[in-house]
Formats: C-alpha cells, sequence, structure tokens
C-alpha cells in the first residue's frame, strides 16, 4: 500500500512538473523569440511608456528592485553604457528601460534619490503580468532586444564582465544596422 502510495505521489509530482514546464515555455522571453510589448507608466512621471515605443533602437530591458545588491551595482554601469552607446551611435540607437518591481514604491523613489539616472524607471504596476511574460525568477535580469524587437542575449545577476559584453552585442547589433 505504500509503494502504490509512493508510486501514486510521484506520478502527480512529475505531471504538475511538466504542466510547469509547459507553461513556462510559453511565456518565457528566449533568445531568438519576439519581446513580449508592454505598457508601463513611468516611476517618476507617469507617462506611459511602451517597449514597441523603441523598435529600431536596441533596448537593454532590466527588471530590478532596490532591495537587490545586484540591482543596485547595475544602474552606475547602465548609465555609464548608455551614455557610451548614445554618443558613439545617437541617441535613439540605444536605450534602458528600468523595471521596477518594488512592491514598496517610496523604497524605488528612495533608491533613485541617491542613484540619478538618465534611463527612464518604468513602475511593473501589473500585478506581475510583465514579470510573468518575462518569466522573471532572478534579481536583477535583463535582456537585451535588437531594432526588430528580438531578444538576443538574457542574464540574470549583474558584474561589471556582464556589461561589457553587454556593450559589444550593442555595438554590433548598432554597426551591423544603425539607428535610422
Amino acid at each position: 500500500m505504500l509503494n502504490l502510495l509512493k508510486r501514486s505521489a510521484c506520478l502527480y509530482v512529475s505531471r504538475l512538473t511538466i504542466l510547469w514546464l509547459m507553461l513556462i515555455s510559453m511565456s518565457f522571453a528566449d533568445v531568438g523569440d519576439t519581446a513580449s510589448d508592454f505598457s508601463l507608466p513611468n516611476l517618476l512621471t507617469q507617462d506611459t511608456i511602451s517597449l514597441s515605443d523603441y523598435k529600431g533602437s536596441v533596448v537593454l530591458v532590466d527588471f530590478w528592485a532596490s532591495w537587490c545588491g545586484p540591482c543596485r551595482a547595475s544602474f552606475p554601469a547602465y548609465e555609464e553604457l548608455r551614455n557610451r552607446l548614445q554618443q558613439k551611435y545617437g541617441e535613439k540607437s540605444f536605450e534602458v528601460l528600468a523595471i521596477n518591481v518594488d512592491m514598496e514604491k517610496n523604497e524605488a523613489l528612495a533608491f533613485l534619490d541617491k542613484q540619478t539616472v538618465s534611463f527612464l524607471i518604468l513602475d511593473e504596476n501589473t500585478g506581475g503580468v510583465t514579470q510573468h511574460k518575462y518569466q522573471i525568477l532572478a534579481m536583477p535580469t535583463a535582456f537585451l532586444i535588437d531594432q526588430s524587437g528580438k531578444v538576443v542575449f538574457q542574464h540574470s545577476g549583474f558584474n561589471s564582465g556582464y556589461a561589457a559584453h553587454i556593450e559589444q552585442m550593442a555595438s554590433e547589433l548598432l554597426e551591423a544596422n544603425p539607428f535610422q
């Protein structure tokens, strides 16, 4: 009887795992996929910003939270990256869209008071829908999206080597297909 219960439990868990993997695969923004569009408010101005507004540009979509140490460390690097790429390839060639997932927005605002950036900070106010579309499992998670809207790179975590890799990939995309 105990063996029958164990087998039933294993079968049940296996079926749940398969179902979960199927659901993830339907929504995960993987390399080569068209990035899911989103429309979110700018955290500071409340203007609605959509990913599709940046078609033709290379975009780094970054999911972050103020409590996340690597997220905080990424902001100065992304600011420098954005400035270098825009200076070299043009103001509309590259953009960072940083999507804040803090439950308490005042925490994000307090962080931004200390760490000012010129790139857009968006408010994930959809109840997690945008996070689900991109299947965010860790902070930070970033997606590099090419000029046609395809995901060309995805990474969770942050280090300076990662920022250099993003810059190299974005430069290659912009040299191959300059912003018009």
